[in-house]
């Protein structure tokens, strides 16, 4: 059977998809150009045809793009009227029926763009559809698996991946070049702003922006549809946005300093329900058994240590605005500034647990004369206060006031204004003060200086025993979020994505017999 000549419109349709590569980019700008150019023409095509709108050519790169037939006694260059009409009403059924397959399987623009542009038979098409839909869900298809952030990406199962993965490495060499490397798959967008980002996200989707002004790329590329009276997310914009400043914000995180971590414990906790903790020497001691004897129970008392996870977080939000003006200070910035706030978070709540001197469980002070870990006078820093506070932690007791824990002290930790002075006294030197005598503490020490101190005294000085000799001050995630967590919507309260920052953390002191207090002098 003789192919339908195809109409002025679908050639020109032919002719455009042409110059788009299947990931939805062009080789050049004089290519985009020239697509451009060819577009134009077919909105002057379809507006000529306004004549009739109730009959729709489906475009395969801009689908339910109005195109009117004209009626048969119009002329047409291109072919005989009848011929275009039964041409037309084909070509629509095959397009239609291949955007239907792709659709329902839920997959990429792409493959429907070239199934169309290759003039593929329907069934022929369909076929095709449903073999690249088993070799997507094939287990052992030799596709990669990545995680990133939580999410599986299969290696091939979106002909643009590599794309996304490409802006993303882009972009975050953009805001963060210091944290980031660009790498091969990123180089071929950089340079690109954040505008220009979203408008290739929905051109790979298969959205024409051609006419668009940049208000509406905005809009359209952040999910913001105000023609469908919603939000609606029509391209990956969001989602690249999401792990930008879920990457940044993490790497800010993870390098922001934090000095409680050698002396302090971690762990993970299951739920925010009420832990309780157990101090050592609460179980109970061994006893001899004689010959024949019999084995005796003993018992454990509650903890008397209890703490819960509570969550912080604060939102923030990338507008339309924004994105017009390129603002990536804005973008980069916050999700840094959010990353360093969680860190710093954590080390307020740790430190407040010793600069504070809590009540603890037994009803007494963190640091108290009862507890045997308070010197009875201030000092400066010196062998003789530091042997005193180091001989006061060897001869803690355990519950039952029989046992000697010989508790060994391990860490210095002193307010930034006397980091000086703690460095003198566990270096390999000798004392300056006195000639002749070898430093005792010399490698026995490890500084810990710490600014928080010296909000609350910029002279009390601490010693402070490993976490795993005994159990000084716990700090906890909750289990599975082991750092701040990053989820994005499209915004409500404001005209752009919001994106939240969410951090679940605990810190309690556990056992008063692992510290010491120097008030200082």
């Amino acid at each position: 059977m003789k192919p339908k000549k195809l109409t002025k419109r679908a050639q020109l349709v032919q002719k455009a998809a042409a110059l788009r590569a299947a990931d939805g980019t062009f080789k050049d700008d004089p290519t985009r150009a020239a697509f451009d150019a060819i577009m134009v023409e077919v909105d002057a095509l379809d507006a000529k045809a306004a004549g009739d709108l109730e009959r729709h050519e489906v475009d395969p790169l801009d689908p339910g793009a109005p195109v009117p037939e004209r009626s048969p006694d119009e002329d047409d260059e291109d072919d005989e009227p009848n011929d275009r009409t039964a041409g037309a009403e084909a070509e629509r059924g095959r397009i239609e029926g291949i955007l239907r397959a792709v659709r329902a399987v839920k997959g990429p623009q792409s493959l429907a763009d070239k199934l169309i542009t290759d003039g593929t038979p329907l069934a022929e098409a369909q076929d095709q559809v449903l073999r690249a839909l088993a070799e997507q869900d094939r287990p052992t298809s030799g596709r990669a698996a990545v995680r990133d952030g939580g999410n599986d990406i299969r290696m091939g199962a979106d002909p643009n991946l590599q794309v996304w993965l490409g802006i993303e490495n882009a972009m975050l060499h953009r805001v963060a070049p210091h944290m980031f490397k660009l790498e091969d798959v990123g180089r071929h967008y950089r340079g690109l702003s954040l505008l220009e980002v979203g408008r290739l996200c929905l051109q790979a989707r298969g959205i024409r922006t051609t006419g668009m002004s940049k208000m509406e790329v905005a809009g359209r590329a952040l999910g913001l549809d105000a023609r469908g009276g919603g939000m609606h997310s029509t391209s990956d914009f969001p989602k690249i946005l999401e792990d930008v400043a879920n990457k940044t914000l993490r790497k800010a995180y993870d390098e922001a300093p934090q000095t409680f971590t050698p002396f302090s414990k971690k762990v993970t906790l299951p739920d925010f329900k009420e832990v309780k903790r157990l101090q050592l020497g609460e179980a109970p001691q061994l006893v001899k058994i004689t010959e024949h004897g019999e084995y005796t129970r003993g018992t454990i008392g509650e903890g008397r240590e209890k703490y819960s996870l509570a969550t912080y977080g604060r939102i923030f939000a990338i507008t339309r605005k924004a994105l017009i003006n390129d603002d990536t200070d804005a973008f980069s910035r916050v999700p840094q500034l959010f990353g360093r706030s969680a860190r710093d978070l954590e080390s307020d709540l740790v430190w407040e647990q010793i600069t504070s001197n809590p009540t603890m469980g037994d009803g007494v002070a963190l640091f108290h004369a009862n507890h045997n870990n308070l010197a009875g006078a201030g000092a400066v820093i010196s062998v003789i206060t530091l042997g005193a506070g180091r001989a006061a932690m060897r001869k803690q007791k355990a519950l039952d006031n029989k046992q000697r824990l010989n508790v060994v002290a391990a860490f210095l930790m002193v307010p930034a204004a006397k980091e000086t002075d703690a460095d003198q006294f566990v270096s390999t030197t000798l004392l300056a003060s006195e000639p002749g005598k070898v430093n005792p503490f010399a490698g026995r020490l490890q500084v810990l200086a710490e600014p928080r101190l010296d909000d609350n005294s910029a002279i009390a000085w601490y010693l402070a025993a490993k976490p795993g000799v005994i159990d000084t001050i716990e700090y906890g995630y909750l289990e599975g979020e082991e750092g701040p967590v990053v989820e994005s919507r499209i915004g409500f309260d404001v005209d752009g994505l919001e994106i939240k920052c969410r951090h679940d953390f605990a810190s309690k002191v556990i056992d008063h017999r692992g510290l010491y207090k120097n008030p200082g002098a």
